[in-house]
């Protein structure tokens, strides 16, 4: 009875944020009129840093670009402050990774009941790509039956890119032919950089991983990796115990001695249970943002050669 209470507490106080969110955003939305001019710039936010920088790639000068998570945050936890509220209203493009991911930006966009009013168009970029079921019946996936972490396989990158180019250009196209030669030099960039992935991944024979939350199956797809087990089935939520005997059972089934973690979520509770069963920590970035990860392109890089020297 008491954890009932609880979840009714947590569910009438989650409800309430979330109103006095929509409130803000009507408020501002509302208060403020944005027009694209022939003198100003489109203007452009985003949520997450992956989105952020292939945006910047394509738009390059001739877009204002913003990202509402600060480098390092996690959007599963993320809360938008008024600040994010107000800057989605200014905006004339709002990209968003959906698919579960920024549940909280969905929301803003599902429950603007008068968008013939809006001033400016969202576009959720997950439906650009063919997204991965979950495919452990054991996991509780609470907000999702999907995989949101789509951008972690460079072959989806290739359709953020084209997607972004296609809405950049509709919003704005005297500069259509700008940002389709952005996305053409930005194709080859990655092309190139996927072929030195591919023959470094190729090369190792141990390909067994344990992450810490499940945000690397696309990556793990692509480069033909084994997601043994994730400590996380869920950012946040707590594992069970029986859930992580069962993932002490799989490190030591399959030799695993490295235990991958993510710098924007709290690796204690994962670190404390694998130190008797493994002899090293990594850290694998899903989303980057930071120094040495600060490009799309640098992210996936960083992530291939951690990976590639604790498995050779």
């Amino acid at each position: 009875m008491f954890k009932e209470r609880k979840k009714r507490k947590g569910a009438i106080i989650l409800g309430a944020s979330l109103l006095i969110v929509l409130a803000l955003f009507f408020y501002y939305r509302t208060s403020q009129t944005v027009t694209l001019t022939p003198d100003s710039k489109l203007r452009v936010t985003t949520t997450i840093f992956p989105l952020y920088d292939i945006i910047h790639t394509i738009g390059g000068d001739r877009i204002e670009l913003v990202s509402l998570l600060p480098a390092g945050a996690s959007p599963h936890t993320f809360e938008p402050t008024p600040e994010v509220i107000r800057q989605i209203s200014q905006t004339n493009l709002f990209f968003f990774a959906g698919a579960g991911l920024d549940s909280w930006a969905t929301f803003l966009v599902e429950n603007n009941v008068d968008k013939e009013k809006n001033n400016y168009q969202a576009i959720d970029i997950s439906q650009a790509v063919i997204l991965m079921p979950f495919t452990d019946a054991d996991l509780e996936h609470e907000q999702t039956d999907f995989d949101p972490h789509y951008w972690l396989s460079p072959a989806n990158a290739f359709l953020i890119a084209q997607s972004v180019t296609n809405n950049l250009s509709i919003q704005d196209p005297e500069n259509e032919s700008y940002y389709r030669a952005n996305l053409e030099r930005f194709q080859k960039e990655l092309e190139v950089a996927i072929q030195g992935w591919q023959e470094k991944m190729q090369s190792l024979e141990k390909r067994e991983i344990i992450v810490f939350h499940d945000a690397w199956n696309y990556f793990a797809d692509y480069f033909a990796l084994d997601i043994v087990a994730s400590f996380e089935p869920f950012p946040g939520k707590t594992p069970s115990p029986k859930y992580l005997q069962t993932v002490q059972t799989e490190i030591l089934a399959h030799d695993i001695s490295v235990v991958f973690t993510e710098p924007q979520l709290a690796p204690e509770l994962a670190l404390a249970l694998a130190s008797d069963v493994v002899s090293q920590v990594a850290i694998l970035d899903p989303l980057g943002g930071l120094k040495g990860r600060d490009s799309y392109l640098s992210l996936i890089d960083y992530n291939v050669e951690t990976i590639y020297s604790y498995l050779q």
